[in-house]
């Protein structure tokens, strides 16, 4: 299903509040930030599993595959602290459930700076060293609103990418310059 398919018969007015409801995985941090990237991991195939307040953002299952998730929108880059807040509610997902889940790094890095105008890298190289050793997956909102495109496009490959962002170590390899990949869209 192409993008201009999702909105053809609709008004214009709800064409925009839909783009504007997913320009929040670009633009917005905390709360409004969680909320729009649930809504994108449930619309890829993802079911949200209840999570004790104020410990892990998500907790959710692809497949029988648990991931815990911990959602940053910051100013600057990500930070090591991040992945070991995450690291922490993957301990406290072990003890409860008496198994692992796959750890994934969600930020929105430099979110008061236009999309467009982002040079830095999210995740600095100081605190991949960290992070691949707990195995976690490091994605940007922008990746994943570019993943979310192209599964809306192309339904059939969707199994197989999200078990690639499931498999992944380190940072997430695809869409490395989301706005080239929105910009061709």
């Amino acid at each position: 299903m192409t993008v201009q398919m999702e909105f053809a018969g609709r008004n214009i007015q709800n064409v925009i509040s839909i783009i504007q409801r997913y320009k929040t995985l670009v633009t917005s941090s905390g709360n409004q930030l969680e909320e729009i990237v649930k809504v994108v991991l449930s619309e890829i195939g993802f079911r949200m599993l209840d999570a004790e307040q104020g410990r892990s953002d998500i907790i959710a299952e692809y497949k029988n595959i648990n991931i815990v998730a911990e959602i940053k929108g910051v100013t600057k880059s990500a930070a090591e602290k991040h992945a070991a807040q995450l690291e922490k509610w993957v301990a406290m997902f072990i003890e409860d459930n008496e198994h692992s889940a796959k750890p994934i790094l969600i930020v929105n890095g430099y979110c008061d700076t236009p999309l467009f105008e982002r040079r830095e890298d999210v995740f600095p190289n100081q605190m991949l060293k960290y992070a691949e050793a707990r195995n976690h997956c490091l994605l940007t909102t922008a990746q994943l609103l570019c993943l979310y495109i192209e599964l809306k496009k192309n339904p059939s490959c969707s199994d197989e990418l999200i078990q690639e962002l499931l498999s992944t170590v380190g940072k997430y390899p695809r869409y490395t310059k989301p706005e080239d990949y929105l910009l061709s869209q």
